[in-house]
């Protein structure tokens, strides 16, 4: 079908904006992705250069980022993926958002063991995200 076939109506979809959450933690996994030093430290770094670079407020940020946690701890099949791999549901919810909405949605489609994040479960034991206030400073 070439140009002036198709449907009019068709040609002129607008492609969805892309949640701020989502161009933030691009942003944040791609400098992260970028560091020789890879710890929780350096990640959250790098979460909050770019979550109070946005029109966030940091808190309004982990709010919204801990949504996208509390997406994933809902699923019952996510959550017992995660201890049966040996983990904190909640703390390898936090690493796989960070990886961004792809691997949220592949994760949550697929279950955890037949992702790329079984395959690194061991870098996403411990806790980088802290609470809301903490997070803010």
């Amino acid at each position: 079908m070439n140009q002036s076939q198709k449907n009019p109506e068709e040609g002129n979809k607008k492609r969805k904006p892309i949640p701020q959450i989502w161009s933030v933690v691009k942003k944040a996994n791609h400098t992260f992705n970028a560091q020789l030093e890879k710890s929780n430290e350096v990640k959250l770094a790098c979460l909050k250069k770019y979550a109070g670079g946005s029109c966030y407020d940091l808190q309004k940020f982990h709010g919204t980022f801990m949504e996208q946690v509390e997406r994933m701890t809902d699923s019952k099949r996510y959550c017992k993926d995660a201890e049966d791999a040996g983990c904190d549901p909640t703390i390898l919810a936090t690493h796989i958002v960070f990886l961004g909405s792809a691997m949220v949605n592949q994760v949550l489609k697929l279950g955890l063991q037949n992702t790329e994040v079984a395959r690194d479960i061991d870098l996403y034991r411990e806790a980088f995200l802290p609470d809301a206030q903490e997070f803010a400073k």
